[in-house]
């Protein structure tokens, strides 16, 4: 009987080692595991090494080639990830930041242990080929304040845990697939100053709740399918320097107090259903850099509802229900490049002042009901590639200055009451393909 026991000791050492050989060759997770169950038994496991731990299992859930990628996050004697590409540690080598944008990692998240960085602040997976969903745990991210998921391809709802995540400042969620409501817990995050979520899926009304978000910067919803009208509650964000909902299914009116700050630089509303008037608060508004609202049925005075913006640079208020003369106060804003009032109802003549623009390189003016001649003014706008005027009331001749245009490409007069010949140095533009 002892002989027995003591061949199948013998015997059973090897065969021990040699299973355990092919048990730890071939999976990457349970030599991770090992290694550290083996370092609890003589000390409890530190933060960073539960942090290692944790960022370790979720490289190897990832694809090959992206594992490849991250080839400095190995185990090593210390195992600390604070000299790992993409990580960074506060002053108790604790992980605080993790930026791994534009690496062209493919995978998802559902594999990082979200709760083995109670410190982290900052998450920067931006520009990677991420997918499938956003986990519901993320919301044990309890300092996070910078949170950058955008243009990967996420799919699924918007978790509305993020609405936990009470320290948030930037969340940029855009160029993804999610679908479904904008979370209203999102306006549970009082501290957030910038809030992207444009170029999704996303359908349904804007939250009231967003009337919350008195720290609010930069608002991007552009380029989903929200529908409704914007909530009352928006006119609590007089912050605001960016505002963007372009291209969506949203009706009603704009809010008025977009601009009360003083500090909005972009306000895109372009390709709705909105009506009434101009927010009366973009009057004094000259911070303007860029202002889109082409493509609804707004309505008014465009000389009272427009004033001076020394800092635009483009504007579009083009197929709208707007009416009244243009200013000669339009000159003042002279790093316009793109001046667009298409399909409305403008009258009056053209400013000779508009010739005071001279950064110009696009002007369309078609489609209204503008008298007058072309002003002789326009030869200052050397740099102008586009001049669109059909469609109108004007008369006279074109003058020859509109042929020393040189850099012109396009050129539009038709539908007017023009006369007279067509100036020689037209015919001499080597770049106008234009009618």
């Amino acid at each position: 009987m002892r002989s027995s026991l003591s061949n199948t000791t013998i015997f059973s050492q090897p065969l021990f080692l040699h299973v355990m050989l092919i048990f730890i060759t071939t999976s990457f997770h349970h030599v991770l595991a090992k290694t550290y169950l083996n370092a609890s038994e003589r000390h409890p496991i530190n933060s960073s090494s539960f942090e290692a731990f944790s960022l370790l299992k979720w490289k190897a859930s990832l694809e090959n080639a992206s594992q490849t990628l991250l080839s400095s996050w190995l185990v090593t004697s210390n195992a600390s990830p604070c000299q790992w590409d993409g990580i960074s540690c506060d002053n108790f080598g604790r992980v605080n930041q993790m930026d791994l944008a534009n690496y062209g990692i493919r995978g998802n998240l559902h594999h990082l242990n979200f709760s083995s960085f109670p410190h982290l602040q900052l998450i920067n997976l931006s520009n990677n080929s991420l997918n499938g969903t956003v986990p519901r745990n993320i919301c044990n991210l309890s300092r996070l304040s910078f949170l950058y998921l955008s243009s990967n391809h996420f799919s699924g709802v918007i978790p509305p845990e993020i609405g936990l995540l009470k320290n948030l400042k930037h969340l940029r969620l855009s160029k993804n697939h999610f679908i479904g409501f904008i979370p209203s817990s999102i306006g549970n995050l009082i501290k957030l100053e910038l809030l992207y979520l444009s170029i999704n899926e996303l359908y349904g009304p804007v939250p009231p709740s967003f009337g919350n978000l008195k720290s609010l910067l930069h608002l991007c919803l552009l380029n989903n399918t929200l529908n409704g009208s914007l909530p009352i509650e928006l006119e609590n964000l007089t912050n605001l320097q960016t505002f963007q909902v372009a291209e969506n299914n949203l009706s009603g009116h704009l809010p008025q107090n977009v601009c009360l700050g003083g500090s909005l630089a972009k306000f895109t509303a372009y390709d709705n259903k909105f009506i009434g008037s101009v927010p009366r608060t973009l009057k004094n508004c000259s911070t303007l850099s860029r202002l889109r609202l082409d493509g609804n049925q707004l309505s008014g005075n465009i000389s009272e509802a427009f004033g001076v913006y020394p800092s635009l640079v483009y504007m579009d208020l083009s197929h709208n229900k707007l009416y009244g003369e243009l200013s000669s106060q339009w000159s003042l804003s002279h790093n316009l490049t793109s001046l667009k009032i298409s399909l409305n109802n403008l009258s009056g003549s053209i400013p000779i002042e508009i010739g005071k623009l001279t950064k110009l390189e696009m002007l369309d003016l078609s489609s209204n009901h503008l008298t007058g001649k072309i002003p002789k003014s326009l030869e200052s706008l050397t740099l102008l590639l586009e001049l669109d005027l059909h469609g109108n009331e004007i008369s006279g001749e074109i003058p020859i200055e509109v042929g020393k245009l040189s850099k012109l490409t396009r050129l539009d007069l038709a539908a007017n009451n023009i006369s007279g010949k067509i100036p020689g140095d037209i015919g001499d533009l080597v770049r106008f393909h234009g009618k």
